[in-house]
């Protein structure tokens, strides 16, 4: 088992509030969960099912143990916090962070459909997440590091809200296809 339930994971799957998403000038962030939240309805809707196999081999590789405290950084509508619901099973908890709102309403819709009580959703930003250290056995973000403004410094920080022995999985979308060069040019141009 990832980390000890004990301490610091108690209550970790409790709805997510009083953190104030970024605010100023036309933060990046805030470009970013426009952008999501603009797509939200068509997001991975397009039957490619691309993110929900994604977020499946992501939880296979993080081996999430039942019973575990679970946080997806970037959840969108919840390809990665679904599977591992499913992984840490009615005993576990699972929390569910995004600055689309939008999106989030589509993560509880699944999650309600696929009758998976443990998890929650809530506001949260994937530079800061609200969390105090040590409050996850393990913690997720499929594809979500690329739209940080300095993942160097903020995924290394994602560690610290692990418990001891905890476990940090993530993918990045490090490089586009060469093939896809010209249809994004395309797109670009239109």
């Amino acid at each position: 088992q990832a980390g000890d339930h004990g301490g610091a994971g108690q209550g970790a799957g409790a709805p997510v509030s009083g953190h104030v998403p970024p605010t100023g000038p036309d933060t990046a962030a805030q470009r970013v969960a426009a952008g999501f939240a603009a797509a939200a309805d068509g997001y991975d809707a397009t039957g490619t099912e691309f993110f929900q196999q994604m977020g499946e081999h992501l939880v296979a590789q993080a081996g999430i143990q039942p019973g575990a405290v679970v946080l997806d950084i970037g959840c969108g509508k919840g390809a990665v916090t679904l599977p591992a619901a499913r992984a840490a099973g009615p005993g576990g908890q699972v929390t569910g962070i995004d600055l689309a709102l939008p999106m989030l309403d589509h993560a509880r819709r699944a999650a309600e459909q696929a009758m998976l009580p443990m998890i929650t959703f809530g506001p949260g930003d994937a530079a800061d997440p609200p969390f105090p250290g040590g409050s996850f056995d393990v913690v997720l973000a499929g594809n979500v590091a690329q739209f940080l403004t300095c993942p160097m410094t903020e995924v290394p920080g994602w560690g610290s809200l692990l418990t001891a022995g905890g476990t940090l999985a993530f993918s990045w979308n490090l490089a586009e296809d060469p093939h896809w060069v010209p249809v994004l040019a395309a797109f670009d141009a239109g």
